[in-house]
C-alpha cells in the first residue's frame, strides 16, 4: 500500500497551530516571529502574580496594538481562530498565568472577560487565595474563594487552566467546574516526574 506523502509546508498551510502560552510576547514585536514560524494563534501571558492595576495597563497596551495593527485579531470565540487563519492574521488569546489580577474580588472575572481575557490559571506554582500551586509544601486544594471564582469563570465563559496548579487543586477544579478545564502547558508525569520545589 502506498501512502501519500505529507509535505511540511502543506501541513503548516492547512493546520491551525496554536501556542497556548507565550510569556515572550511581553515584547509585541515578537508576534511576527511566531507568525513566520507558522503559528496561527498565540496566548500571551498578561499576568502571573500582578494585581489589577498593572494587569489593566498591559491589557490596554494590547488593545492599542490590536487597534493599530492589521495583522492581529483578538480571539473571543473559537470561530475567531478560524477567521484569523482565513484572513492571514495572528490570533491573540489573552491568558493569565495565575489569578493575581482578580485580587479578592470575584467581580473582576466579569471585567476581564469583557476585556477579552479567555483563559486563567488557578495558581502559578505557589499558594494564593484560590488554592495551592504545584510547588507548595501543602496540597490543600481549592479554597472557598477558589470555588466562587471557578463558578464565575464558568458563568462568563472563561476557561479554567490548571497549569502550574497543585494536584488536589486541579482535581477539585475538574470536579467542581461545570465546563471542561485545560492544562495549557505541562509535561506528562509518567514520562518525567518532576518533583515539587519547596520554598523556604
Amino acid at each position: 500500500m502506498i501512502r501519500e506523502l505529507i509535505v511540511p509546508e502543506d501541513l503548516h498551510r492547512d493546520a491551525i497551530l496554536i501556542d497556548a502560552v507565550c510569556p515572550l510576547l511581553d515584547d509585541l514585536q515578537l508576534v511576527a516571529e511566531y507568525a513566520a514560524g507558522g503559528v496561527d494563534t498565540v496566548a500571551p501571558t498578561l499576568a502571573t502574580l500582578e494585581g489589577a492595576a498593572a494587569t489593566l495597563r498591559k491589557i490596554g497596551r494590547w488593545h492599542k496594538a490590536l487597534r493599530e495593527r492589521d495583522d492581529l485579531l483578538l480571539i473571543r470565540t473559537s470561530t475567531d481562530i478560524l477567521r484569523a487563519k482565513q484572513e492571514g492574521k495572528t490570533g491573540i488569546v489573552f491568558h493569565f498565568q495565575g489569578p493575581g489580577p482578580v485580587e479578592d474580588c470575584v467581580d473582576l472575572v466579569d471585567a476581564y472577560k469583557a476585556l477579552g481575557v479567555n483563559v486563567m490559571q488557578l495558581a502559578y506554582n505557589v499558594k494564593n487565595r484560590l488554592g495551592d500551586g504545584c510547588e507548595e509544601r501543602t496540597d490543600a486544594g481549592l479554597s472557598r474563594f477558589g470555588l466562587q471564582v471557578i463558578e464565575r469563570m464558568n458563568a462568563v465563559g472563561m476557561i479554567v487552566d490548571c497549569s502550574h496548579t497543585g494536584v488536589q487543586t486541579t482535581m477539585d477544579a475538574i470536579e467542581y467546574s461545570k465546563a471542561p478545564v485545560i492544562i495549557s502547558h505541562a509535561n506528562a508525569k509518567a514520562v518525567h516526574p518532576s518533583p515539587p520545589k519547596y520554598f523556604g
